[in-house]
């Protein structure tokens, strides 16, 4: 005991961001309650957003932005037209457009351009020439819905089978073989109803945003890399108490948290890498309405690209891109 004194004790370094509660249930030889963060945690956002320059776009809703390594932007609204722009002061400049109907985008290193579109496999985009072409990523019989790129280079694809009310998460690798493909959890329930927008964090987890449109609700699904669920995240006890949790667009920040906007508010969900709510942000405050696609520059700032609002006849949706701290 006494050499056992003289041993010094290991600081830890806690990746809490409030301390879990015990809920007690009743005792049995296996179970004698379990923790849960707490959801009362103070949300005073510890956090700090200043636009730095705000545009007009000709769309009524900004649906993806994706910024490019030649500091150009693709844009695209939900109608059948994809914009390669330039920010130049106050003002967007096309460089290129195509008349594409686009539910998905992803850049590559290589600056190079994967679409999903109304195809059975994503597509490749040539800058060029503007024209289309195959892929090696086919995920048969699915119909692909979504794609992401991750930082070790793997090809994510969501996709639905409409036939058999199925949807998976698949991820490939540079040749196009499937190495993981997320489709039922540990209890051969089916996990995604319609898994919309996708992104990854350093650690290899993947965040999936889910809709589920006969619930009008929906979730956010982190995966392991080894084919299992981290956490599901399915809103706030406030601020969806009266309306649902309707994620729509999700992307990792530079600190490995992630960012996701909804359909029916104008709050900013911040959630760290295994999914849990970290902080909430309401754009309202610096002048942002109805954000509705999100993307991070290579200089670590925020664009928020937004949809107009109900009844409003511009067609005018703006994109901003935005300095912040603290997530």
């Amino acid at each position: 005991m006494v050499r056992s004194l003289d041993i010094p004790i290991q600081q830890m370094q806690s990746s809490y961001i409030s301390s879990p509660k015990f809920i007690p249930v009743n005792v049995s030889q296996s179970n004698i309650g379990s923790f849960k963060d707490d959801e009362n945690v103070s949300m005073e956002p510890n956090i700090s957003l200043v636009i730095s320059n705000e545009y007009k776009s000709e769309f009524p809703t900004i649906a993806f932005i994706r910024p490019c390594i030649d500091n150009s932007y693709l844009i695209c609204s939900k109608e059948s037209k994809l914009l390669r722009v330039e920010l130049d002061g106050t003002k967007l400049n096309t460089i290129s457009q195509y008349q594409i109907r686009v539910y998905g985008i992803a850049v590559l290193s290589s600056n190079g351009v994967f679409l999903v579109t109304n195809e059975p496999s994503p597509k490749q985009l040539d800058h060029t020439t503007g024209k289309l072409s195959d892929t090696v990523y086919n995920i048969a019989p699915f119909f692909p819905i979504s794609i992401h790129i991750t930082s070790g280079k793997k090809v994510v694809v969501g996709g639905l089978n409409e036939k058999l009310e199925r949807s998976a998460v698949f991820v490939m690798n540079k040749q196009g073989k499937q190495e993981t493909v997320y489709q039922h959890d540990k209890h051969n329930q089916l996990i995604f109803a319609f898994p919309k927008s996708i992104t990854s964090t350093s650690n290899g987890n993947i965040h999936v945003v889910d809709c589920d449109p006969a619930r009008g609700s929906g979730k956010v699904v982190v995966l392991e890399q080894d084919g299992g669920i981290i956490n599901e995240y399915t809103g706030h006890p406030y601020l969806n108490e009266d309306q649902p949790f309707k994620p729509r667009d999700i992307v990792a920040t530079p600190k490995d948290n992630v960012v996701i906007t909804t359909q029916n508010d104008s709050y900013l969900y911040i959630l760290n890498n295994r999914g849990d709510l970290v902080t909430y942000y309401n754009t309202h405050n610096i002048g942002i309405f109805h954000p509705y696609a999100l993307a991070f520059t290579t200089a670590g700032q925020l664009c928020i690209g937004c949809r107009k609002s109900t009844g409003s006849t511009t067609r005018e949706a703006k994109l901003y891109v935005v300095n912040i701290t603290g997530f």
